[in-house]
């Protein structure tokens, strides 16, 4: 079979890019593979390199505008559509790219994959009930792996979760303004709140705020361990980490916030979460005071909030 007459190039190309890689400039590496794959456009290999380096160069929107060039030599191909999709998203166009996986999911209608992505971005866009839609549909279909199966199933779960919270949520900044910031049962009550404002700064948190309680119980969860028979440990910290980054992930521009006592390791939520210290008990589970007073810290929650 001859060779085709841009492979040499290509590969040049390549060669160059791999070596910008190997020196960190990944920026180069994305001018070398691009050019390569124009040359080559069914190299697979140089797709999915470049896909990750323009999601990873925080070049989203270069890269989109790249594959939308590439897509006008193949209106119909869905592989450049999905890369769009991706990249769209990425960018927090999210009701843009569920149209461009909508269009994939038409053109590959026995695709799961078209359809998990499209869901995925109409539940960053806070359209629950069509993203729960097209995950049901998603699961319709064969998928690649149990894996992908099982992370369609729990986004579906997301969506349906804050489709039945959300009224709550709309609700919640009226309740916040409702209470009373002057009165207290007692002093612990007064410097938990200016403690919580103290820590969380000055500037008041617009989107919304997602509050969480921490107490420090080993590998024991006290609550946990009570609705299971089961007697293994519950990794409550990487749970309390999921939850974290599952609110990040499907609201744009959310704060998650962590109350915890003065002492408990919670190493493992950096750049998740900010944490609020108090002066609790946790042998006395005073988080039920903590719970009530963040709900009057007004002057740091001005967007909605949601304690969990």
């Amino acid at each position: 079979m001859p060779e085709h007459p841009n492979s040499q190039s290509s590969q040049a190309l390549r060669d160059t890019g791999k070596a910008c890689l190997a020196a960190g400039d990944r920026n180069g590496a994305i001018t070398a593979f691009a050019q390569a794959y124009r040359l080559m456009p069914t190299a697979m290999d140089l797709y999915e390199a470049l896909l990750d380096l323009y999601m990873a160069t925080g070049r989203a929107k270069d890269g989109s505008k790249f594959f939308e060039d590439m897509s006008r030599l193949a209106p119909k191909a869905v592989a450049f559509l999905f890369a769009r999709g991706r990249l769209k998203a990425e960018q927090g166009l999210a009701l843009e790219a569920a149209k461009i996986f909508e269009q994939a999911a038409a053109l590959a209608p026995t695709s799961s994959g078209m359809k998990y992505w499209r869901g995925c971005a109409l539940l960053q866009a806070g359209h629950y009930k069509p993203a729960i839609e097209a995950f049901t549909q998603s699961l319709s279909l064969s998928s690649p792996s149990p894996q992908e199966s099982n992370e369609c199933s729990d986004r579906k779960k997301d969506a349906e979760m804050l489709l039945e919270i959300r009224p709550a949520l709309k609700a919640a900044r009226k309740t916040f303004q409702a209470r009373s910031e002057t009165t207290f049962r007692d002093t612990w009550e007064q410097d938990a709140v200016a403690s919580i404002q103290k820590q969380l700064g000055e500037t008041p948190i617009t989107g919304l705020a997602a509050v969480f309680f921490h107490v420090e119980a080993g590998d024991r969860h006290p609550f946990l361990q009570k609705l299971s028979s089961s007697s293994q440990a519950v990794d409550y910290k990487q749970t309390l980490l999921q939850a974290c980054q599952a609110v990040t992930a499907t609201n744009a521009g959310a704060t998650v916030i962590v109350l915890t006592d003065e002492f408990s390791d919670l190493s493992v939520l950096e750049g998740a979460a900010r944490i609020a210290r108090l002066s609790l008990v946790s042998d006395q589970l005073m988080y039920g005071r903590a719970r009530e007073q963040s709900r009057r810290c007004d002057g740091s929650f001005a967007g909605p909030s949601a304690l969990s």
